[in-house]
């Protein structure tokens, strides 16, 4: 959750940044500012310079946006990488995420397994694979699961039933159906997945491990501007780019339609999520 509030906040300010002063869209500015401590919100319009790499032609304003334009379509490109089947070395087949997830399907598995026929079960997979593969883990999921079924009666009546013998028998004793254990097709099915993952590694998701969307990764943006004051005629700040930047410090979504999921504020585009 960490991770997705950052990528928003980055989001957002690049939102901001790259936002035009709406009562002159040709012109050649962009948003920037600050929030001080008791709130008062100050604008900048900014400008580009000649300050560019050696390789770029146009001002540092355009390098920026082209900058981000290449991080844009970068995420586009990983998302198709993500997609793509990717073939293992035992010849199996598997998606990082499948395009193709059939409706009602929890997990996309690898391994061909009869277990795999209910669905019940990849959700099982999904949830216990790291409790019934580890030993002293599984010990501990047995422990917990059984002291919880002898201590609830109406689950077994008042029988002598030996629980830790049955709750082997189906997670690590050998089944004629699989023939093998539950457990058996859980440990092929993570080795399959840890395959899959070191081949798309290498392969479909190689140009991301070490990302570099534009060289050189690190640049130092110069730029000009003017700082928008209220009263200044013809510069005084837009209500917008107020509320933009004063949004940037919310911790609550600025914009309360629950009815979307992004929404249009002038020409800034509102991606909403829950706020932890």
């Amino acid at each position: 959750m960490n991770t997705q509030q950052t990528y928003l906040q980055s989001l957002n300010r690049v939102n901001v940044i790259t936002s035009k002063p709406a009562k002159t869209p040709d012109a050649p500015w962009g948003t920037d500012g600050f929030q001080n401590s008791i709130g008062e919100v100050t604008i900048y319009n900014y400008s580009g310079t000649s300050a560019v790499t050696a390789t770029f032609v146009g001002n540092t304003k355009d390098e920026l946006v082209l900058d981000i334009h290449s991080i844009s379509a970068s995420l586009v490109n990983f998302m198709a990488a993500l997609n793509t089947q990717v073939t293992l070395n035992s010849g199996k087949t598997g998606y990082i995420v499948n395009p193709e997830r059939p409706s009602g399907i929890p997990y996309n598995t690898i391994t061909d397994s009869v277990y795999w026929s209910g669905q019940t079960n990849k959700y099982q997979y999904f949830v216990l694979s790291n409790d019934i593969v580890d030993l002293k883990l599984y010990d501990a999921f047995k422990a917990a699961i059984i002291e919880n079924v002898v201590n609830n009666t109406t689950l077994h009546g008042n029988g002598n039933t030996d629980f830790a013998t049955q709750f082997d028998g189906y997670w690590i004793g050998t089944q004629q159906s699989l023939g093998m254990s539950v457990r058996q097709v859980y440990v092929n099915e993570n080795t399959a997945g840890d395959e899959l993952i070191t081949q798309a590694t290498n392969t479909t998701l190689k140009d991301y491990i070490v990302y570099r969307p534009f060289q050189p990764l690190v640049k130092t943006r110069v730029m000009d501007y003017i700082v928008a004051r209220k009263g200044d005629a013809g510069n005084e700040p837009e209500a917008y780019q107020i509320d933009n930047v004063r949004n940037l410090g919310l911790k609550t979504n600025a914009n309360t339609n629950k009815l979307t999921w992004n929404q249009i504020d002038g020409n800034i585009t509102i991606g909403k999520v829950q706020m932890l």
